[in-house]
């Protein structure tokens, strides 16, 4: 769906949260969001508070919303914490939480002195979360429900990022993904090998029916696995939609040697300006080694096999990874060899109310560009005013890359047009193979960003938009 301009601010906003938590914390692009939750049901208990006493008011992790007290006040809560709340005149209070994720409202009739427990109320609501696993026959297709996608909520969501596992393909090929019976929109979610598990993200965009299409391209049937990561949002004031902050290029590991069946850690939070409270990262993870192998990445104990390799192939990735206010993450070397590892932010989702971010504009897909790139060479794509995007105040573009026909390695570099190169890959290939991946790259203030081939021989690449970040 296509946001005009004056529509960009309730525009879709990616939700994301960690599969440990009972609920979803997510939060609104901008103000205190209102719940469109019926009417709380009426209290019929009496409570006295004298002038001056206090109620202590806890919020579970999966709170997010506004909580008035009933004195006429009011604070936004987000989270598991506390409130603390000293009324002014004696009287009987009702306090009611008014759900900004569309759950319940709760009301509670307050007593001096005692401790209250604010809930969300929306249940099992958790990213990422698996919505399919079996086989695609060669040539066949899966669809999968916006119902799916959202967990189990089909409402107002409209696309969603997807994590996309392959394991022990017999033919090469590649996975599309496209809105249901629009395989002219496809955008390419990951590319394998013979014999070889693969792994990418990408957007998926729901059909009129709701439902999304992954096609596998290859001669032979494979085994899949399908994750939702984060769902987009058709109005954020009424579902919680985090807003987003492109930044350029943060490495935050660099190139690390990490032992078979070892791990490492890095942290996002408060580096080099990032926000120190984060709900979610957008990180462009790069790995190599010697043996095959896979990569664990996840906040804290939360971890899934998300990175596979070939030997001695390089791989880069993008993570959308939930961090739900998590600072760590850590990522394990499940191979029998040694692999290099780094990684580099390329944005956020801050923590919390906030006032100014980027809302995700869904497009098409649209293929921008089928371009060679010759050896260190640049190339520059301008986005902004272009396929249903505004003229202005776009930051950020989320594109599917595939570069093919190489004669040997390298890699891809992607930044703001008219900024120096930040020397971090966004897609890495290999020597006559296809390579693919998503990437989240800020753009200049006119919209546009470089691409710039760091082989020594040529490679050419297809460059799909499949949506944008617009902060107005």
């Amino acid at each position: 769906m296509l946001v005009s301009p004056r529509m960009a601010m309730t525009a879709a906003a990616l939700l994301l949260t960690t599969g440990v938590m009972a609920g979803g914390s997510q939060r609104a692009a901008a103000g205190t969001p209102r719940s469109a939750a019926a009417t709380p049901p009426p209290v019929t208990a009496q409570a006295w508070l004298g002038a001056g006493d206090t109620v202590n008011f806890s919020t579970t992790s999966a709170v997010y919303g506004t909580l008035e007290f009933g004195d006429g006040t009011e604070t936004f809560v987000v989270g598991a914490g506390g409130v603390t709340h000293t009324y002014p005149a004696p009287g009987t209070y009702t306090a009611t939480y008014l759900n900004g994720l569309g759950g319940p409202n709760e009301t509670l009739l307050v007593t001096a002195g005692e401790d209250y427990t604010v809930r969300d109320g929306n249940g099992g609501y958790s990213f990422p979360v698996r919505v399919y696993q079996g086989t695609i026959p060669a040539r066949g297709v899966v669809k999968i429900s916006v119902a799916a996608l959202s967990d189990g909520r089909a409402t107002g969501y409209s696309s969603a990022m997807t994590d996309v596992l392959i394991s022990g393909p017999r033919k090469a090929g590649t996975i599309a993904v496209y809105p249901d019976g629009a395989a002219q929109r496809a955008a390419t979610a990951t590319a394998f090998r013979a014999g070889q598990s693969a792994s990418g993200t990408a957007l998926a965009t729901v059909g009129a029916d709701g439902r999304v299409d992954f096609a596998n391209h290859s001669a032979a049937q494979v085994r899949i696995t399908i994750y939702s990561t984060g769902v987009e949002v058709a109005d954020p004031t009424k579902l919680g939609g985090f807003v987003y902050e492109p930044v350029r290029s943060v490495r935050v590991l660099a190139p690390k040697r990490v032992v078979a069946e070892g791990s490492t850690g890095l942290r996002v939070a408060g580096v080099d300006g990032i926000n120190a409270k984060l709900a979610a990262v957008a990180l462009d993870v790069t790995v190599s080694g010697t043996r095959a192998g896979s990569l664990v990445i996840g906040p804290d104990l939360y971890s899934m096999n998300d990175l596979d390799w070939a030997a001695g192939q390089r791989v880069t990735k993008l993570e959308i990874l939930p961090l739900e206010d998590r600072q760590d993450i850590g990522i394990g070397n499940d191979s029998a060899g040694s692999a290099v590892i780094s990684a580099t932010v390329v944005g956020y989702f801050p923590w919390g109310p906030v006032d100014e971010g980027a809302a995700f504009l869904p497009v098409g897909p649209d293929t921008v560009e089928k371009v060679t790139i010759g050896a260190r060479h640049t190339m520059q794509v301008k986005i902004s005013g272009r396929y249903g995007l505004p003229a202005t105040g776009v930051d950020a573009a989320l594109v599917s890359l595939t570069a093919a026909g190489a004669a040997k390695a390298g890699t891809i570099e992607g930044w703001p047009a008219g900024t120096a190169r930040p020397n971090s890959p966004v897609l890495s290939y290999s020597a006559r193979a296809t390579a693919v991946g998503a990437a989240q790259i800020a753009v200049s203030s006119s919209g546009s960003f470089n691409l710039y081939n760091t082989g020594t021989r040529s490679v050419t690449v297809t460059i799909t938009l499949t949506g944008a970040y617009y902060a107005g």
